[in-house]
C-alpha cells in the first residue's frame, strides 16, 4: 500500500493515481472527482447533484475501490426510518439482553442515493454522524470509522414526492457538486466501453485497482490540517460575509486556526492566495446566495480606504467615472500623415505627425464640456400593454455658459423594446430639449432604465468626455388582452339573458323579474294561474338570470403553463382567458376574485362587486411569471377558502395534462366540488391532432400513434374530472377565451352558478 507522505508532491502524485484509477470506470466528471477528493481530505461532505445516468453511484463505487475503504450505499425512500441508518438496539435471545446492531452509517464512503426522497425526520439522523462523526443510541456514543465520508445524491429533474433539504442539513455539506451530461466525444467513449464488454457493476474487472487506503488518506488529512491561510485569505472572507449579500459566494462554516504570518516560511503544504483560488467549473457550496448587490464596490488601489474627500458625492451620484472616447476624424488624421511621409520619409516625420495629432486630442479633450454639468430628467412614463409602443421623456438642460455638442444614450432593459435611444445633443448656454425614446415591451411587469451615458465632444470633433448616471424610471406593462375584440358579441349574448332582448328563457334556479301576458311560444310550466286568475288574459313569469354570483379565477403558475402552444406560452393564453370572463362576469353583476400561484400563492385580489375589478385582475397579473415547480393544490385550494365559503364559481385555468392533474390535482377536487362550481378550463395543443392526421410516411405513423396516446390520455382524464362534477372546457389557445365565457352564459342561464 502506498504511503503517503506530508510533502506537497508526493501528496498530488498519491492523489493522481487514485484519479487515474477512477478514471478507468468513469469517463469525465474530473470536477466532482476533485469535489470528493477535496470533501475527503478536508473532513466534509459533498451533495452530488445531477439527471439520472451521469454516474453518480459509479462515481462514489470507483473512489472507494481505488482507496481500498468500506463503501455501502443506502436507497433513500419515504418510509425510512433513522434507526435504519444509524442502527437500533436489539433484543439478543442468546445473551438475554440488549445489543447495538450498527447500521449501514458505519462505513468509511456512505451512498445516500436520493437523499431529498425521505422525510426531514431522517434526514436529520445523519446531522450528528456528519458533525461530530459519532452516533448516539441509548445515551451512549459510539465512533464512525475514519476516514467518514457522505456522499448524498439528488435529482433535480422532478421534484414530485420529494422533502427539501432543512438548512441545518445543507449547513453539514462542505461542496454541492453538479454532474453536468456527458459531451459527444464522452458519450463515444462510454459507447466504446460497453461495445467492449464494460459491466458498471463489477468495477474489479474494469481493472480498478486500490493504490491507497484508509491510513494514507488520514496522512493526507492530517497534511491538509497544516495549511497556513495568510492574511490577505481572511479579508477575501470578510468581503464574502453576508453584510455583503451580493456575492454569490458561499461562506465556509468555520475558520481554519490562525496562525502567525511568520509561520509561513516553514515547510509545509502552502495555500494560495491569489485571485484563482476557486475553480470555476465546480460550484463551491450549498448554502443560499443572497440576491441584492453591495450598495458599493470595494476600493482599490489608491482610492483604497478613502471614503470622503472633493468629488466622492459627485461620484457617488454618478455611479461611474467619466472617461474619454476618440471619433472616427483621429485614425484619419493619422492616415493624412502619409502625405508628409511621402514628401519627407524618415522616422522623425512620423513620430513628430503623431505627436501632433495626440497633442490635437488632448487640446480637444480638454476644451470639452463636462457632462456632469448637464441636467437630465426622466417624466413618469405609464402603464402600456405588452406588444403596444408607448414612449419615455427625458428633459435635457444646459445650465453653464458654453454650447454642449454630443450624443446621449438612454439605455432600458432588453425586454422594454427601446429603439432609436441614441440622440444628438445641441443645446446652447441656458437651453434645453426633450428627447423621446420610443418603448415597445416584450415582457409583462416593470422594464426599468439601465443608465443614461452623455458624451460631449470637443470644438474639433477629436475627442469627447463620456460620463453615464442613474436616471430612475420604469414602464408598467400589462397583459396584452388579445380577446377583447369579443367582449362585444358576448355583451350581446349577456343582454339576451338579461331581458333587454324580446326573449327571456325560463331557468331551474333564476331570479324572478316581472309578469306578462302570455305570448305565443311562451313555456306553459311559467303560466302563473293566481295571476291569471285575477287578470282576464294568461299571465307567466319572466325571469332574470342571476346576479350578484361569485367568480373566482385560480390561475396555475407552475411548471406546466411554461409550456409553449403555437410559441405563445400557456400562461399567457390563460391569462388571456381570464381576463374575458372577469370583463364579461363584472358587466354581468357578478363579484370576481382571482387567485394565481403554484407552490405559494402569487397573487391575490378580492375585488368584490367594484366595477374596477377587471382593473385589479390585470394589476396583478402583470407580475406573475411560469415558476418550474409543481403546483400545490392543497394549497391553492386552503387559499379558495380563505377568500370566502359563499359558494362560487371556481374555474381553474391549468393544463390538462394526466399526469399533473392525476397526482396534484384530484386529492384537492372533492372539497372544492362539494362547495363551489368548479370549471377547468384548459390550453389545447392543435399540433396533437395535426399529428394525429398525418399518416404518409412510417414516421409520421409512429407520430401519429403517439398523438392519439395521448389525446386518449387528455379524454380520460377530461371523462374522470367529468364523474367528479367538474366542468371542463378544453380548447385551442384562440378559442379558449370565447369557449370558456360561452360555458359561463350558460351556466347562468341555466341558473347554475
Amino acid at each position: 500500500m502506498t504511503e503517503l507522505s506530508v510533502a506537497p508532491e508526493a501528496a498530488r502524485t498519491a492523489l493522481d493515481r487514485v484519479r487515474t484509477e477512477v478514471a478507468k470506470a468513469v469517463v469525465g466528471q474530473d470536477a466532482a472527482v476533485s469535489g470528493l477528493l477535496v470533501a475527503l481530505l478536508s473532513g466534509g461532505h459533498v451533495l452530488m447533484e445531477g439527471v439520472p445516468g451521469v454516474a453518480k453511484t459509479l462515481l462514489v463505487r470507483s473512489l472507494a475501490a481505488a482507496l481500498s475503504v468500506d463503501t455501502k450505499r443506502v436507497q433513500f425512500t419515504p418510509d425510512l426510518m433513522p434507526g435504519d441508518i444509524t442502527g437500533s438496539m436489539v433484543y439478543d435471545n442468546r445473551a438475554g439482553e440488549l445489543s447495538f446492531r450498527e447500521g449501514p452509517l458505519f462505513t468509511n464512503l456512505l451512498l445516500a442515493d436520493e437523499i431529498n426522497r425521505t422525510p426531514p425526520k431522517t434526514q436529520s439522523a445523519l446531522l450528528e454522524a456528519m458533525e461530530e462523526g459519532q452516533v448516539s443510541a441509548d445515551g451512549v456514543s459510539r465512533r464512525l470509522p475514519r476516514p467518514f465520508l457522505v456522499a448524498a445524491t439528488q435529482n433535480p429533474v422532478e421534484y414530485e414526492g420529494t422533502y427539501p433539504l432543512p438548512e441545518a442539513q445543507l449547513d453539514r455539506f462542505l461542496l454541492k457538486v453538479v454532474l453536468p451530461v456527458p459531451e459527444r466525444a464522452e458519450e463515444l467513449q462510454i459507447l466504446q466501453r460497453h461495445a467492449d464488454g464494460f459491466d458498471p457493476h463489477d468495477i474489479a474487472a474494469a481493472g480498478v485497482r486500490a493504490v491507497a487506503g484508509a491510513g494514507d488518506v488520514e496522512a493526507a488529512a492530517s497534511a491538509v490540517r497544516t495549511v497556513v491561510v495568510s492574511p490577505r485569505g481572511v479579508r477575501l472572507r470578510r468581503r464574502h460575509r453576508p453584510r455583503h449579500p451580493g456575492l454569490p459566494v458561499a461562506e465556509p462554516r468555520r475558520q481554519p486556526p490562525r496562525r502567525h504570518r511568520a509561520a509561513a516560511h516553514q515547510p509545509r503544504l502552502g495555500l494560495a492566495a491569489g485571485p484563482d483560488v476557486r475553480d470555476p467549473r465546480r460550484r463551491q457550496g450549498a448554502r443560499r446566495c443572497h440576491p441584492r448587490p453591495p450598495a458599493r464596490a470595494a476600493p482599490r488601489g489608491r482610492a483604497r480606504g478613502r471614503v470622503g474627500g472633493p468629488g466622492a458625492a459627485e461620484r457617488r451620484r454618478l455611479g461611474a467615472r467619466p472617461a474619454m472616447s476618440l471619433t472616427g476624424r483621429v485614425p484619419l488624421l493619422v492616415l493624412l500623415g502619409v502625405g508628409a511621409l511621402v514628401v519627407r520619409p524618415s522616422g522623425g516625420t512620423a513620430a513628430w505627425w503623431v505627436l501632433a495629432v495626440a497633442l490635437l486630442v488632448v487640446v480637444d479633450l480638454l476644451l470639452a464640456p463636462r457632462p456632469e454639468r448637464l441636467t437630465v430628467t426622466r417624466r413618469p412614463t405609464g402603464q402600456v400593454r405588452q406588444g403596444q409602443a408607448t414612449g419615455t421623456d427625458l428633459l435635457v438642460a444646459n445650465p453653464g455658459d458654453r454650447r454642449v455638442r454630443g450624443l446621449l444614450r438612454d439605455a432600458w432593459q432588453p425586454s422594454a423594446g427601446a429603439t432609436g435611444n441614441r440622440h444628438r445633443l445641441d443645446l446652447a448656454a441656458g437651453d434645453q430639449v426633450r428627447l423621446t425614446t420610443p418603448l415597445t415591451p416584450t415582457r409583462r411587469g416593470d422594464r426599468r432604465t439601465d443608465r443614461v451615458t452623455v458624451r460631449c465632444s470637443g470644438p474639433l470633433g477629436l475627442a469627447a468626455r463620456q460620463a453615464s448616471r442613474e436616471v430612475p424610471g420604469r414602464v408598467r406593462v400589462l397583459p396584452p388582452f388579445h380577446s377583447r375584440k369579443h367582449l362585444p358579441s358576448r355583451l350581446a349574448k349577456l343582454r339576451e339573458l338579461d331581458g333587454r332582448a324580446a326573449v327571456r328563457v325560463r331557468g331551474q334556479g333564476t331570479e324572478f323579474d316581472s309578469l306578462r301576458d302570455y305570448v305565443l311560444g311562451d313555456d306553459v310550466r311559467s303560466i302563473d294561474w293566481r295571476a291569471s286568475a285575477r287578470s282576464r288574459t294568461v299571465v307567466v313569469r319572466t325571469w332574470q338570470p342571476e346576479r350578484h354570483r361569485r367568480v373566482l379565477l385560480v390561475l396555475d403558475t407552475s411548471r406546466t403553463s411554461a409550456g409553449r402552444v403555437d410559441d405563445v406560452p400557456r400562461l399567457d393564453s390563460a391569462m388571456d382567458a381570464a381576463l374575458l370572463l372577469a370583463a364579461l362576469a363584472s358587466r354581468a353583476g357578478d363579484s370576481v376574485d382571482f387567485l394565481a400561484g403554484d407552490r405559494q400563492v402569487r397573487a391575490r385580489v378580492r375585488a368584490g362587486g367594484h366595477r374596477d375589478a377587471l382593473v385589479q385582475v390585470v394589476e396583478a397579473m402583470a407580475d406573475l411569471e411560469p415558476a418550474l415547480v409543481e403546483a400545490d393544490w392543497s394549497r391553492l385550494s386552503s387559499a379558495v377558502v380563505a377568500l370566502g365559503r359563499q359558494p362560487a364559481l371556481v374555474v381553474l385555468l391549468t393544463a390538462l395534462e394526466p399526469a399533473a392533474v392525476e397526482h396534484g390535482l384530484l386529492p384537492a377536487l372533492p372539497a372544492l366540488a362539494r362547495r363551489h362550481r368548479v370549471v377547468l378550463a384548459s390550453v389545447r395543443d392543435p399540433e396533437l391532432e395535426r399529428l394525429a392526421e398525418r399518416r404518409a410516411t412510417a414516421s409520421e405513423v409512429y407520430d401519429a400513434a403517439a398523438a392519439e396516446q395521448v389525446l386518449a390520455d387528455r379524454a380520460r382524464t377530461a371523462d374522470v374530472l367529468t364523474r367528479l362534477g367538474v366542468d371542463v372546457v378544453d380548447a385551442d389557445a384562440d378559442r379558449l377565451p370565447v369557449a370558456l365565457t360561452d360555458h359561463y352564459l350558460m351556466l347562468k342561464g341555466r341558473g347554475l352558478l
